[in-house]
């Protein structure tokens, strides 16, 4: 099955933000890459707490 992306308009606060980019940066990755990564570890560790 193809992933489909959906279009989300959130807020971070500004000191999140930064520290996004600066990761970003030094990765050579995409603030939205981390986010998605991000994302998925939430879920995880959601996912396992519950076991």
């Amino acid at each position: 099955m193809k992933d489909q992306i959906v279009y989300v308009k959130c807020r971070l606060e500004s000191e999140l933000h930064q520290e996004l980019k600066v990761i970003a940066s030094s990765e050579k990755r995409s603030i939205v890459f981390l986010l998605n990564e991000a994302v998925k570890l939430l879920i995880e560790n959601r996912k396992s707490a519950r076991a």
